[in-house]
């Protein structure tokens, strides 16, 4: 298992609209996520049910062009971490060769 932590939330299983979604929690949750979210963010977003959440894939749907708009894409987990860790080995190799350099 890989555990993350999340850095963008917007209460989506408490701001619901009630039983049908409502334009107005699909507005909020989409604007809400697409202002905190950044390069490396993670977001958490609950998987609509029967009777709750159902305003979630419409905010997805809302949000991705926001993030678009902001030069940002929507990647697995998995993604993130292997960008990450190329990122910092990259740099490591590049603080290693600068220190042969030096020598």
């Amino acid at each position: 298992y890989r555990i993350a932590l999340c850095d963008a939330y917007s209460a989506d299983p408490w701001i619901d609209g009630g039983g049908a979604p409502s334009a107005h929690a699909c507005r909020f949750h989409a604007r809400w996520l697409g202002t905190t979210m950044r390069s490396g963010s993670i977001a958490v977003l609950h998987t609509p049910e029967r009777a709750a959440r159902r305003q979630t894939l419409e905010a997805v749907r809302q949000l991705l062009p926001a993030l678009q708009a902001k030069g940002l894409r929507a990647v697995t987990l998995t993604e993130l971490a292997d960008e990450v860790l190329d990122n910092h080995m990259r740099a490591q190799l590049n603080g290693a060769n600068q220190e042969l350099k030096l020598r």
